[in-house]
């Protein structure tokens, strides 16, 4: 696969909770040095910052002579994306697709109970989802993958995100996202699509 592949974790994660997702992709026939876990310097904090991290690293990652890369986001990763598409355009232009996991789109009231910058930027009709929700996304196309009993996307509808192509999976959690063997050959599918 020539494209590179980026990986995002979510709120309070790091490039660990990516491995199964990155082992698979290699596997199927991916290089190694085609797929890319980040890491965030502060896992709980702003998705302002994280997107701002994103887009040095993808300002290095792909040159603008190489082809465009591919995103998979986990979570509040989601929301760090579309930050990045919506307001850091010399980046954002390097991206053809971005597939969130799971991302609270609208809000989770699970991020009532969660601390930093990030947890407060989660909550449902927080201002920084009321702006991020009336901002552009660069043309990317955008994937949600969504499951219905996610008990960390409280409404689980807060995933699907207007403008983008919305799937609900199998009864599963938000950790399953990131393991479930059909999930995985999910992702690689819509990665390998045209």
């Amino acid at each position: 696969m020539s494209r590179a592949v980026l990986l995002v974790p979510g709120w309070g994660d790091g490039s660990r909770s990516l491995r199964h997702l990155r082992s698979y992709l290699i596997s199927t026939g991916y290089s190694d040095e085609s797929v890319h876990a980040f890491d965030f310097r502060s896992p709980f904090g702003s998705n302002i910052a994280h997107a701002r991290e994103l887009a040095a690293f993808i300002d290095a990652l792909a040159p603008a002579a190489e082809p465009s890369i591919d995103i998979v986001a986990h979570s509040m990763g989601g929301l760090a994306v579309r930050y990045l598409l919506g307001h850091l355009p010399a980046a954002a232009s390097r991206i053809r697709r971005v597939i969130s996991l799971g991302s609270p789109h609208a809000g989770t009231f699970w991020a009532w109970l969660g601390w930093g910058e990030g947890a407060r930027e989660m909550r449902p009709a927080s201002d920084f989802l009321t702006a991020l929700n009336r901002a552009g996304t660069a043309g990317a196309d955008l994937v949600s993958l969504r499951a219905p009993f996610d008990l960390r996307i409280l409404p689980g509808t807060s995933s699907i995100l207007a403008g983008a192509r919305n799937y609900q999976l199998r009864s599963i959690g938000h950790r399953d996202l990131l393991r479930r063997k059909g999930i995985l050959e999910r992702v690689r599918q819509l990665l390998e699509e045209p």
